[in-house]
Parts: structure tokens; sequence; C-alpha cells
């Protein structure tokens, strides 16, 4: 049976531990696991234990084990918790944000309005309609498809400047986006946040539990 054990080793990483491996262990090279470790604290070192999001989900499990094994009773549990995040200077890009940007910067390859090119837009939609007439008198229509083909071909030549930007914008949010996790991540340890913002988050608590 897997047990809610650590073996420690040093110069390795931590291994899970299995019931069938203690008789070869010595018992300073073991730590406990979650499970185990609040346990211990509720059941004999503190008379209210404080947990975050994550621990009031899965401490159930302990009071449900240890009541099976001890019969005991634990401590009682809160669940507290405040959203801190480091002051990273970007904000952060929405995912709807980095559809639109690598959209345009798709379509704008085919679509000359989206660089401003208004004046090849009816010479386009013409060639397009004059493609699709054709394919339904069962002719052949491949000619006007490589008309139209080297008319954006032409467009992009031109307008290659602006339809590069428009791939290093959708590129750049796409960047963005993916540290989107980092600078809106809530578990950054404490010593990485600036005293003042703690000292702002303290107020904070304190003056939850002074209002009336």
């Amino acid at each position: 049976w897997e047990l809610p054990l650590w073996r420690l080793e040093p110069g390795n990483a931590r291994k899970r531990v299995w019931s069938n491996e203690l008789s070869t262990m010595q018992a300073d090279s073991l730590a406990p696991r979650a499970l185990l470790l609040t346990g211990m604290m509720r059941l004999g070192a503190c008379d209210l234990f404080v947990h975050g999001t994550g621990g009031a989900i899965y401490d159930p499990a302990t009071e449900a084990w240890l009541s099976a094994w001890l019969g005991a009773t634990l401590a009682p549990t809160v669940m507290v918790t405040a959203d801190l995040l480091l002051p990273f200077d970007e904000a952060s890009i929405t995912p709807a944000e980095v559809a639109r940007a690598t959209w345009r910067a798709h379509h704008a390859r085919h679509d000359p309005a989206l660089v401003g090119r208004d004046d090849l837009v009816p010479r386009k939609h013409a060639m397009v309609e004059a493609i699709r007439a054709a394919r339904e008198r069962g002719e052949n229509a491949l000619p006007l498809y490589l008309e139209l083909h080297r008319v954006l071909a032409t467009f992009r030549d031109q307008e290659r400047s602006r339809l590069a930007d428009l791939s290093s914008e959708a590129e750049r949010l796409v960047a963005r986006h993916a540290s989107a996790k980092i600078t809106n991540d809530r578990t950054w340890p404490f010593p990485f946040h600036r005293s003042e913002s703690i000292a702002a988050l303290k107020r904070a608590v304190e003056a939850i539990f002074e209002a009336p």
C-alpha cells in the first residue's frame, strides 16, 4: 500500500513510500506527506487549523482516515484565502484578444480591407463571384481561380510590411498570453512580494474582521 510518507535522501528527489519498503528504511529518512502532517497537527498541536483552498478540499480525507484508524476527533478547520499577485508591469492578455489578433494576421493575407486596401475589395468580390458562377455553369473555373491568387500575391507583395506587422503583433500577444499563467499566479512564496504589499493585505484582512 502507498503510505502518507515521503522518503528523503540527500541529493535525490523525494520518493513515495510503500508498505513493503518500511522494514528496509531508517526512520530519520521519512517525512509526513500532507494528510499525515495536518492530521498530526490537528490531533495534538492546535485547537484550530487554518487551511488554504487546497487543504480545505483534501483534508476531509484526513478526518475520515484518522477517525476510522484511531477513533480520533481532530481539531476543527477553517479556510482562509486571499489573492496577492506580484506587480508585473504588463496586464494579462485574454484568449479573445489572442484569437482576434491571430485571426486578423491570417485573414489579412486574403482580405485587403483589413490593411486598408479598400480599392481591391470590389475586384476581389467580383472575381470570387465569377468563379462561383463558372462552377455553377459547369465551366472550368481554374483560370479565374489562378488569376485571383495572382491578384492576392501582388497585394501581399505590396503590403508585406503591414502584413508582417500584423503577424508580429499576433505573435507578441500569443507570447504575452503564455506568460499570463505567471503574472496571475497566486502561489508565489511570500519573500517575492514587496513588504508594503503584504502590509496592505494584512490591513485589508484586519478590516474585514473589524467590520460590524
